[in-house]
Formats: structure tokens, C-alpha cells, sequence
């Protein structure tokens, strides 16, 4: 096969490639805004014990 020659070689087979590409853009995309809503959360309404350290205790009087 060339690559000048389609890749599919009837409209079903177009029709059905398109499908397949749109369910793994969505597929992919969901996972993108999963990850962001994650990442999101992680960095502004988690578990704040995790950015406190052992010098805030010490250094409280002086804020």
C-alpha cells in the first residue's frame, strides 16, 4: 500500500473508522478531565497535612 492509497476502502469501513476514532477521542478526553479535576483537588481542597512541615510548628509565634 502506498501512501497516496486510502486507508479504508468502502464508506462502511469509513463510516465505522470515524466511530472508532471519535470513541477513543472521548474515551481519552474523559480521562484528561478526570486527571484535571484530580489534580485540581490534590492541589487546593486535600489533605493539608501534607503541605505542613516541621517548621510551622516552630515558626507559628512569628506569623
Amino acid at each position: 500500500m502506498s501512501a497516496s492509497q486510502s486507508a479504508v476502502r468502502s464508506r462502511a469501513e469509513a463510516v465505522k473508522a470515524s466511530r472508532t476514532f471519535d470513541w477513543l477521542i472521548l474515551f481519552t478526553l474523559f480521562f484528561v478531565v478526570l486527571g484535571g479535576y484530580h489534580i485540581h483537588y490534590m492541589l487546593t481542597g486535600g489533605d493539608w497535612d501534607f503541605w505542613t512541615d516541621w517548621k510551622d510548628r516552630r515558626l507559628w509565634v512569628t506569623v
